[in-house]
């Protein structure tokens, strides 16, 4: 997705990843639309990702692929579980990233059972065992501040990720 309602003043997207707070249709009706926006954009991107699946099985040098946006946890648990289902059978894909602003910047709520739920299910199929290549799920996490790491919902966040097997890396945007 192209939306993000963290808003950071150094994203390079500017003002533009702000116009689909789509969130706020729980809140608003005005905001309706952009909420059924957003759920079509969910069923582009999994169309999307099934497509890159295909041309990932025919490019074995490609190993790595990174899921960013706008904030890739706009889209709902359901729809990340898809995207990862898809990934999952990408023959040569070894890493997959998440590119996030939830842990550490407001969205921590982001990280909920549902969420957690999908990416377990995505280590556990992909463990390697089957005979399929291992594929290896991390979290890079957008910190502006180091204040931001010690907040109490960015730490359950980061342990409930971590329980679950994601290793989280921090970056932080220049």
């Amino acid at each position: 997705t192209e939306s993000c309602p963290v808003g950071c003043a150094e994203c390079y997207k500017g003002v533009l990843t702000r116009l689909g707070m789509s969130a706020l249709a729980d809140i608003d009706p005005k905001y309706a639309q952009l909420k059924s926006e957003l759920n079509l954009q969910e069923q582009r991107v999994i169309e999307q990702t099934r497509l890159l699946k295909e041309w990932l099985n025919q490019h074995s040098e490609v190993n790595t692929l990174i899921i960013s946006g706008g904030e890739p946890l706009m889209y709902s648990s359901d729809a990340i579980g898809k995207i990862l289902e898809k990934l999952g059978e990408a023959e040569y894909l070894k890493v997959v990233r998440i590119c996030t602003s939830a842990v550490y910047q407001g969205l921590f709520f982001k990280i909920n059972d549902d969420l957690i739920s999908r990416l377990s299910e995505f280590r556990k199929n992909n463990d390697g065992k089957d005979g399929r290549a291992k594929k290896q799920l991390y979290f890079n996490c957008h910190v502006t501040d180091e204040h931001q790491l010690l907040t109490p919902e960015a730490r359950i966040a980061t342990e409930r990720l971590q329980e679950a097997g994601i290793s989280v890396h921090l970056q932080m945007p220049l």
